[in-house]
C-alpha cells in the first residue's frame, strides 16, 4: 500500500500536529490491556551490533516520542504518518539497546516494526480473531544494499513523507525518482509540504509557492488567476503532477487544485536528464492526496473577500477489511467575484483515487481528477502611466476592469486518469510504470488594451478569441536495482519515457475601430467585433527518452550521475495557409554531483546540470532552429541539524541558457532571427523551514539574482533580449519570513497564531530598461484555534481566518512593456470552518 510517511533520520521527525481526541482515548486504554511487550527475535549478528545505550524519553505524543528516538539512538525510522495520529508511546529510561528502548515506547501503541540494517520500519500490529492485538516477532534483516519488500513499502518512493511532518520536509521523489533523503541530493530542492498549505490557505500552486527560495511565483500578479505562469531563476517552470508533465501549450496550462495536493516540490536548475525538454531554471512537481490506511473524513466551508463561498471535502480509508483496497476522494466547488470589476472565478473538483494491494510485492494506485472553470478567472493588462510612473489623470484603479463584461469569456475543463504501478521483485528490483491521459480545453474572447492615446485616460483596446483544445498521454517505465560492490552502495535506475501532445488551436484578433475606454470614467456594455480566425493550427509533438542513474554511497559520500538521450519532434499543420511545418531534434543531457555528509548535520554539496528545450522555427536559410540548452554549476551547503527538526539549504549557482533566438544582423534578412543569444543567471539562495519546538513553526527564505543578457545581436528591441540588459520582470532580491505558534496548555490551548512577510525587490518593465517596478513588501496573517478543548460537541471542528497582503498595499507585480503591467492582489481575507472524524 502506497501510504505518506512520517520519517525520522539522524533525529528528525515531523511537526506534532496529532493531538489526543477524547474520542480515541477509550481505544487506546483498550490497547494498553491488551498488548504485551513486542517479542524480538533477531539473529545474533545484529543484536550484537546493537549496543546498550542510555535512553529518557518521557511518555507523549507517538510523533514527538519518535523524534527523541532518532535523536538517542542515530536509527533512520519510517512511519506511515497515518499511524502515528492519536497514538502515546510509553515512558523508555535506561541503559537499554535500540531494540529494547523501541519495543518498550511501543507497548500499548499496536504497533510493530522490523530492522533493516539502521533502517527502522514502523507497521500495524497484526490482530487475531476478538481483535485482540498480536505484537509479533520484529524482523531483523541485513541490509547490504537491499531492501526488503515490506521496507520499500515503507521508503514508498511513489509518496514521500507527507502529512504530521509540519514544514520540514527530509525526503524527496523529484530530484532523483527514488525518494532519496534532501540532504543526500546534491542539487537545491524546496518542498512546500500539506501542513504549510493548509497554514498560509494556499488558494493555488503559485499561492503555494510564496515562501519558496529562488521562485518567482505571482510574477504576473491578478493574471495568474487566469494564466499559473511560475518562475525559478529567472525562467519559466513547467508544472508536473506525481512526475509526470502538465500541458503547458499557448493557453492550454493546466491549473491545478491546490487542495488535493499533498505537497509541492521544486527542483531548483537543469532537471532534463530526469524529465526530458524542459526550461533550465528548473520543475515544479505536484504531489496528489493518496489513499489512506486510516479512515479520513473532512469537510470545509469557506468564505472571505469579494464575496468568496467554497466548500470541500476530503475522504479516505479501506475499502476492504484486510485493508488491501484503499480510495481518497477529494472535491471542491466554489465561486466568487475577484479584485477586477465585473470578473469572476467559479471552480469544480474532484479528485478519486484508488490503491489496491494486487499481493504481497505488487501494488496498484489509479489516481483521477476532473476539473471544471467555467469562470476562469482575469487575464489582462494595464499601462505603466498611473501604475507605476505619474498620470496627470491619476492613479488607475487596482479593480479598473480593461475589458467589456459584455464580450469576455474564459473557461477551462480539464481532466486526467492515470496509475501508479509498482512490483518488487526480491530486495534488489524494482519495476515502475507510471501513466496518465490529459485533456484540457480552453476557450478565451477578451478585449485587450495596447495602451494610452496622447491624452493618457484614454485606452484603445482591440478584440482576441482563442479557442483550442488538448490530448496528452504521458508514461514512465522505470527499473531500479539496490545492490553493493565492494564498499559501494548503489540504487541504480534506468527508465524510458514517453508522451505525446495532439492540440487544436484557432485563434484571431480585431484592431479595427474597437471601442476605448475612459480608465478613469469606464463605460461598459459597447459593441465590440468578434475577430476572425487568421490561424487555424493542427499540432502534434512527441518525446522519447532513454536515461540511466546512478546513486553511489561509499561511507558518508553520496555520488551522482545520470545521462539522458531524448529524441523529440513536431509537426504543424496551418489549416488556413495549407502549410506543414515539420522540425525533430535530439539530445543528449546529463547531471553529475557530489555531497557529503559530516557529523552533526551539515552537507555540503557541487553538481553539473544541463537542459535543453526545442525552438520552433527557421532561419534565413531555412534550416530548422537547434534547441536551446541549459547549463549549470552548483555548490551548497544543506544542514540538518541533530537534535532540532530543522532543515535549511543554502545554494550558489551559475546558469547559462544557450542557443537564445534574436534578429538576424543581415539587413537583407529583415523578420529572420538566428541563435546567438545567451542569458546568465547567477546567484545565491537560502531557505530554512524549522519547528524548534513541536508549537513553533518557522520559514525563511532569500534570493539574490544576477540574471543578464551576455550574447546578443540586438541592443535596441522593445521586446527581444538585449545585449547587457536584464530581462524584464526579474528581480534582483527577494526574501520571505513565517512563524507561527500553537498554544497548547491553558484557556488557550488549540490557538494558532501566525504571520508572515514577503519582499519583491525592483524590476525592470521592458525590454530596454527603460523604467523599474517598485519593489513591494506584503504581510500575510493566520489565526485559527481548534475547537477541541472547547468540549466533546466541538470535538474535531477547527476554526481559521488567513490575510494576504493584510496592509491592503497596492502595487504592480510587474510589466513587460509601457503598456503591459499587472497589478499586484490587494488584500484577501478568507475564514474556513473545517469538522475532521
Amino acid at each position: 500500500m502506497k501510504e505518506a510517511f512520517l520519517v525520522v533520520q539522524g533525529g528528525f521527525a515531523g511537526r506534532d500536529g496529532l493531538r489526543n481526541k477524547r474520542s480515541r482515548r477509550a481505544a487506546l486504554a483498550a490497547l494498553l490491556m491488551t498488548a504485551g511487550p513486542v517479542a524480538l527475535t533477531a539473529a545474533a549478528p545484529a543484536q550484537a551490533q546493537d549496543a546498550a545505550r542510555s535512553f529518557d524519553i518521557p511518555a507523549q505524543p507517538l510523533a514527538n516520542a519518535l523524534t527523541a528516538f532518532g535523536q538517542q539512538s542515530g536509527l533512520q525510522v519510517s512511519a506511515q504518518a497515518p499511524l502515528l495520529e492519536g497514538r502515546t508511546s510509553q515512558a523508555v529510561k535506561g541503559s537499554l539497546s535500540s531494540m529494547q528502548a523501541l519495543s518498550q515506547m511501543l507497548v500499548g501503541t499496536g504497533l510493530t516494526f522490523r530492522m533493516v540494517g539502521t533502517t527502522v520500519s514502523l507497521e500495524a500490529a497484526p490482530q487475531a480473531a476478538g481483535g485482540t492485538v498480536l505484537l509479533g516477532p520484529v524482523r531483523v534483516e541485513e541490509s547490504g544494499g537491499s531492501q526488503s519488500a515490506a521496507n520499500t513499502a515503507a521508503t514508498d518512493p511513489q509518496r514521500p513523507t507527507g502529512p504530521g511532518e509540519g514544514y520540514v520536509a527530509t525526503r524527496s521523489l523529484t530530484a532523483t525518482k527514488t525518494d532519496t533523503p534532501i540532504a543526500r541530493t546534491p542539487q537545491a530542492i524546496s518542498v512546500v509540504t500539506s501542513a504549510q498549505i493548509a497554514a498560509q490557505a494556499a488558494q493555488s500552486v503559485p499561492q503555494a509557492l510564496r515562501y519558496t527560495s529562488g521562485v518567482q511565483a505571482e510574477q504576473r500578479g491578478v493574471n495568474t488567476d487566469g494564466e499559473e505562469y511560475v518562475f525559478g531563476r529567472g525562467f519559466r517552470l513547467e508544472e508536473y503532477l506525481d512526475g509526470l508533465i502538465l500541458p503547458d501549450v499557448s493557453y492550454n496550462i493546466a491549473s491545478y487544485e491546490p487542495y488535493n495536493l499533498e505537497r509541492v516540490e521544486v527542483l531548483h536548475g537543469p532537471a532534463s536528464v530526469l524529465f526530458g525538454q524542459a526550461y533550465p531554471g528548473g520543475i515544479v512537481n505536484l504531489v496528489s492526496k493518496r489513499p489512506t490506511a486510516d479512515p479520513l473524513h473532512e469537510v470545509q466551508l469557506s468564505a472571505g473577500s469579494w464575496n468568496r463561498f467554497q466548500g470541500a471535502v476530503d475522504l479516505g480509508g479501506p475499502l476492504d477489511a484486510g485493508g488491501d483496497v484503499l480510495y481518497r476522494l477529494t472535491g471542491v466547488a466554489r465561486h466568487s467575484d475577484s479584485q477586477i470589476d465585473h470578473v469572476e472565478t467559479e471552480r469544480y473538483s474532484l479528485a478519486p483515487a484508488v490503491t489496491v494491494r494486487i499481493d504481497k510485492d505488487t501494488d496498484l494506485t489509479v489516481l483521477g481528477n476532473v476539473q471544471y472553470d467555467p469562470k476562469a478567472g482575469y487575464y489582462n493588462f494595464v499601462p505603466s502611466q498611473g501604475t507605476v510612473t505619474a498620470n496627470p489623470n491619476g492613479k488607475v484603479s487596482t479593480s479598473l476592469d480593461i475589458g467589456d463584461p459584455s464580450f469576455d469569456r474564459h473557461s477551462r475543463t480539464q481532466w486526467g486518469l492515470g496509475y501508479m504501478l509498482e512490483h518488487r521483485i526480491g530486495e534488489t528490483w524494482t519495476l515502475r510504470q507510471n501513466l496518465r491521459y490529459t485533456h484540457i480545453r480552453d476557450s478565451l474572447d477578451n478585449v485587450f488594451t495596447y495602451g494610452f492615446q496622447p491624452d493618457l485616460r484614454t485606452l484603445n483596446r482591440y478584440t482576441f478569441t482563442n479557442h483550442e483544445s488538448l490530448g496528452q498521454i504521458a508514461v514512465d517505465n522505470q527499473v531500479q536495482a539496490k545492490f553493493s560492490t565492494g564498499a559501494l552502495e548503489h540504487t541504480l535506475l534506468v527508465g524510458l519515457d514517453y508522451r505525446r501532445i495532439d492540440y487544436e488551436e484557432r485563434y484571431g484578433s480585431d484592431f479595427a475601430g474597437q471601442p476605448t475606454l475612459d480608465a478613469f470614467a469606464p463605460v461598459y456594455g459597447q459593441s465590440f467585433t468578434m475577430p476572425a480566425y487568421s490561424g487555424d493550427e493542427d499540432v502534434g509533438q512527441d518525446q522519447l527518452g532513454l536515461y540511466a542513474q546512478d546513486q553511489i554511497r561509499v561511507g558518508k559520500l553520496d555520488i551522482l550521475a545520470g545521462l539522458r538521450q531524448d529524441w523529440a519532434g513536431s509537426t504543424d499543420h496551418e489549416r488556413i495557409s495549407g502549410q506543414v511545418t515539420k522540425q525533430n531534434d535530439s539530445k543528449l543531457t546529463g547531471r553529475v554531483g557530489a555531497v557529503y555528509s559530516f557529523a552533526g548535520g551539515l552537507s555540503p554539496y557541487v553538481s553539473y546540470a544541463t537542459s535543453f528545450q526545442p525552438t520552433v522555427g527557421t532561419g534565413y536559410d531555412g534550416s530548422a532552429f537547434r534547441p536551446t540548452t541549459g547549463e549549470q554549476y552548483e555548490a551548497g551547503l544543506k544542514y540538518q541539524p541533530t537534535g532540532l527538526n530543522a532543515f535549511a539549504t543554502v545554494s550558489v549557482f551559475h546558469l547559462t541558457q544557450q542557443n537564445v533566438t534574436t534578429p538576424d544582423p543581415d539587413p537583407t534578412h529583415t523578420g529572420f532571427s538566428v541563435q546567438t543569444g545567451e542569458i546568465r543567471s547567477r546567484g545565491v539562495e537560502f531557505e530554512l523551514h524549522a519547528h524548534p519546538v513541536p508549537q513553533l513553526g518557522l520559514i525563511a527564505t532569500y534570493t539574490y539574482l544576477d540574471n543578464k543578457v551576455t550574447k546578443s545581436n540586438d541592443t535596441e528591441n522593445a521586446f527581444g533580449n538585449n545585449l547587457g540588459k536584464r530581462p524584464f520582470g526579474v528581480p534582483r532580491q527577494q526574501a520571505s519570513g513565517w512563524a507561527d505558534y500553537t498554544f497548547d496548555g491553558g484557556h488557550i490551548s488549540g490557538l494558532t497564531l501566525g504571520a508572515g512577510v514577503r519582499y519583491v525587490g525592483s524590476t525592470y518593465g521592458d525590454s530596454l530598461n527603460t523604467f523599474k517596478v517598485k519593489a513591494s513588501t506584503l504581510v500575510d496573517a493566520l489565526a485559527s484555534i481548534d475547537l477541541s478543548g472547547m468540549g466533546e460537541a466541538l470535538e474535531g471542528w477547527k476554526l481559521s481566518v488567513n490575510a494576504s497582503n493584510l496592509l491592503d498595499k497596492r502595487y504592480v507585480a510587474y510589466c513587460q512593456s509601457a503598456s503591459l503591467c499587472a497589478f499586484g492582489l490587494r488584500r484577501t481575507v478568507l475564514g474556513s470552518l473545517a469538522y475532521r472524524w
